[in-house]
């Protein structure tokens, strides 16, 4: 399977946001999408011709309002067509084989984003950094956290070890669990590198989960499948379990985005909280922050999630 049908696999159309005057960025979108084998002339790939309004209107500047303008007229277009699912980019978005390997990058650059970035300016701490993902954003951060990873279908991707010494500790949010037999059909089909090997990971990690993220699009074996880092890997050290959460918990991506199936704000709130003590508790020794939470949790909330440790 090519990369071009692993993409629309998952969406019915992609989408390059343009102004008309920047024929530079055309000619770059250009290059990253022959990387993948598509092209400007692909059935389902749409330049959409960004909106350059004349005024900032109720907007801070112009562009924000065109940027608004722009990605509403292609939400209106997908509607209009029955699209279920699009992927819309601007045109200076660059394509790479792995995000993870690019993250640590960031840690090297700390000091010049507290630069670009006045508001955290000297408010940085840089010895102490967690990473925090969800969903498939769960999986990269489990890579930074020690995981391992084999697809079987990439020669290139064996026992790949991304592991990020100053990462500290880490919270995995609903990220997918084992592949092989885990895996559906389409999961095995499509999504090879769902395939993580979690003894490896060895840094201190929260697991989060919902016990109705039944995800049988991904895998045969219901919610469990989401546990499967904190059973694993040697370096999860505790397992938050939503009652009744969903792949969202609550609202993980906006209470409102489309993708949140279980919205909740309560059960949003219990995530916030008790992944905020866990990482006060693991990034400061002798903070007690994470068994508060606990023993809050058990005599308060202990109907809405639980937690489990090892």
């Amino acid at each position: 399977m090519t990369l071009a049908d692993r993409l629309f696999a998952t969406f019915d159309r992609l989408y390059v946001i343009n102004l008309a005057a920047r024929d530079d960025r055309r000619r770059e979108m250009a290059g990253e999408l022959a990387r993948l084998g598509l092209g400007f002339d692909h059935t389902r790939v749409r330049l959409f011709e960004a909106i350059r309004p004349g005024d900032a209107g109720p907007f801070r500047t112009i562009g924000a309002r065109g940027a608004f303008l722009s990605q509403l007229g292609v939400l209106t277009e997908a509607r209009r067509d029955g699209l279920r699912a699009i992927l819309m980019l601007e045109d200076d978005c660059d394509f790479v084989a792995s995000a993870t390997e690019r993250l640590p990058g960031l840690l090297d650059q700390l000091d010049a984003i507290e630069a670009d970035v006045p508001a955290v300016a000297g408010r940085l701490d840089h010895s102490r950094v967690a990473v925090i993902g969800h969903s498939m954003g769960g999986q990269t951060a489990g890579l930074l956290l020690g995981a391992r990873l084999t697809d079987p279908n990439d020669p290139a991707a064996q026992d790949v070890d991304l592991r990020e010494p100053r990462i500290a500790a880490g919270v995995m949010l609903t990220a997918p669990g084992n592949g092989g037999a885990s895996l559906s059909a389409m999961a095995a089909s499509n999504y090879s590198f769902f395939n993580p090997d979690f003894s490896h990971l060895s840094t201190p990690t929260l697991v989060v989960v919902g016990d109705e993220d039944a995800s049988p699009h991904l895998t045969v074996r219901g919610p469990a499948w989401h546990a499967d880092a904190f059973h694993d890997g040697p370096g999860a050290e505790a397992l938050l379990t939503m009652v009744g959460g969903k792949h969202g918990l609550g609202g993980i991506a906006g209470y409102d985005a489309r993708e949140t199936d279980d919205e909740d704000p309560e059960r949003l709130e219990i995530a916030l909280r008790m992944t905020w003590a866990y990482l006060r508790s693991a990034l400061y020794a002798g903070d007690d922050a994470w068994q508060r939470a606990k023993e809050a949790l058990a005599a308060h909330g202990a109907g809405r999630a639980h937690v489990e440790s090892k």
